[in-house]
């Protein structure tokens, strides 16, 4: 077992390079003393192979990995801004279910109250046949079908402001991440988030 830790900049305390010298192989694991002659020594005229990266010459190994691990490393990032992605677009999806009831269906039940509310309160005659949800719900309470419409144009109101507050929060974050350069700048995103309430 061969100490790396001179190549810390590139590799993290546990990281595994494996190494192979014709049938035979070696793992050489980052540790807290490691020597760069020592793993210079260790990949002369073997070849390094690490995860789907094509095989670098032993010759060139050492002076090559600071660029493959570089590589990698815009490979990780990249995965890690895809994870923050979902992880941002779940909060969010959190944080309207705080609002409205889940599933598709109660969604288009919304989006009909709405269509309605706004088609009512413009008729200057309505009839109640045309509007069966408003219907359903002055039945149900005992209120007037204008006292139905001024709650649901209230509360649509109100849900377009949380809406696009929450909005605001995620495509802030999402640019954000898009645009990090590090794991580091990356986590502080998510951690910093602050949605509205």
């Amino acid at each position: 077992m061969i100490d790396l830790s001179e190549l810390l900049e590139y590799l993290r305390p546990g990281s595994r390079l494996h190494v192979r010298r014709f049938d035979d192989s070696v793992d050489l694991w980052v540790g807290a003393n490691a020597s760069a002659n020592a793993l210079a020594s260790a990949i002369d005229a073997c070849v390094i192979s690490w995860g789907d990266a094509l095989p670098i010459d032993g010759a060139t190994a050492f002076a090559a990995l600071p660029t493959f691990l570089t590589a990698k490393s815009a490979r990780d990032l990249s995965g890690m801004k895809s994870a923050a992605y979902s992880q941002i677009d779940a909060q969010a999806e959190a944080e309207r279910l705080k609002y409205v009831t889940p599933g598709e269906g109660q969604a288009m039940v919304y989006l009909q109250k709405q269509a309605e509310t706004k088609a009512f309160q413009a008729d200057v005659n309505p009839d109640l046949a045309h509007y069966p949800l408003i219907a359903a719900r002055a039945t149900a309470t005992g209120q007037t079908p204008a006292t139905v419409t001024a709650e649901w144009a209230a509360r649509a109101a109100a849900w377009y402001a949380i809406a696009a507050g929450i909005e605001t929060v995620r495509e802030g974050a999402k640019t954000a991440v898009g645009i990090a350069t590090t794991e580091a700048e990356i986590s502080a995103i998510l951690s910093g988030l602050v949605w509205p309430s």
